[in-house]
């Protein structure tokens, strides 16, 4: 009878073992004090430490001393506030999405704490191209209306309290229907393409250089004042005489442009300073055409 049931005990650990290491998740059992009851290979693996040196050993001894406190605080206050605590944290270049769940006696009483995890690298990775694709323009690869927007927000704000002064560029891209009409979609596409890159040159990573319409481009430029007007614009008039020179395109690379400046002591909303900027533009594009 004793070996019948040890048997059966045997094939029962056998079986609970198979169905912990079927699933993809961590999987981790401990006592209250941290001394591991039970875990699947995954969770070895993700831990880097072998099957046989796991249970039985307190698992807040095998984590570097910070992760471990951390996880102690978690794992003490499931166990007075009685409910699940979920977190996320990155291991080995991987994003891990943790739930430590209580486990109860039968008085109703926290015995255990067991620990799921799943990696979620994926799914970060998803979100991020997401929110890339809805803030980049597919085309020139620079910010989009609504990436401009969010980005140039913030930075007025942090202008505002840090008491710096903004410039704020406002472009457009001159005869783009012109050139489409002309020499058709693609050399157009071409043609703004080659105005990103000439932008994207002019300024720095730092600032926000973006397409918010079809030919038309705005720079929020961090940090800087009017002294840097004058710098900034010599710099991006021999960048598209150099690349008209090559002669490259079908069509010459001609902007338009308007600026504002952003006054801490004279705060301007973002639309107004979009505004002014581009009432600069079209005083410099109605020059143009009169001396057509």
């Amino acid at each position: 009878m004793i070996i019948a049931e040890r048997r059966k005990q045997k094939r029962r650990s056998e079986d609970v073992r198979g169905l912990l290491n079927a699933v993809t998740e961590s999987l981790l059992l401990l006592d209250k004090d941290g001394t591991i009851l039970s875990a699947n290979d995954t969770f070895a693996k993700r831990l880097r430490v072998g099957m046989d040196k796991i249970v039985g050993a307190n698992y807040y001894d095998l984590l570097p001393a910070d992760t471990a406190n951390e996880r102690r605080r978690q794992a003490d206050n499931v166990i007075q506030n009685r409910i699940p605590v979920r977190f996320e944290y990155v291991s080995d270049k991987r994003w891990i999405d943790q739930v430590i769940y209580p486990v109860f006696d039968d008085h109703g009483e926290v015995v255990r704490l067991a620990f799921f995890g799943a990696d979620i690298s994926r799914r970060r990775e998803m979100e991020r191209e997401l929110e890339a694709m809805a803030l980049n323009d597919q085309l020139t690869g620079l910010y989009n209306r609504r990436g401009f927007f969010t980005l140039a927000t913030r930075e007025l704000k942090r202008a505002q309290r840090s008491q710096k002064s903004l410039l704020l560029f406002f472009l457009d891209l001159d005869g783009l229907k012109d050139i489409n009409d002309q020499f058709g979609h693609e050399e157009g596409d071409r043609t703004l393409t080659a105005a990103a890159k000439v932008l994207t040159q002019t300024f720095r990573i730092s600032d926000i250089t973006s397409r918010i319409g079809g030919d038309e481009f705005a720079i929020l430029v961090v940090d800087a004042d009017d002294t840097l007007i004058e710098k900034l614009l010599l710099r991006l008039y021999r960048l598209i005489n150099n690349f008209n020179a090559r002669k490259t395109h079908k069509s010459k690379l001609a902007l338009s442009i308007g600026h504002a400046i952003y006054d801490p002591l004279k705060p301007s909303t973002l639309d107004e300073l979009i505004s002014q900027a581009d009432q600069g533009m079209y005083k410099m594009k109605k020059v143009k055409y009169r001396r057509l």
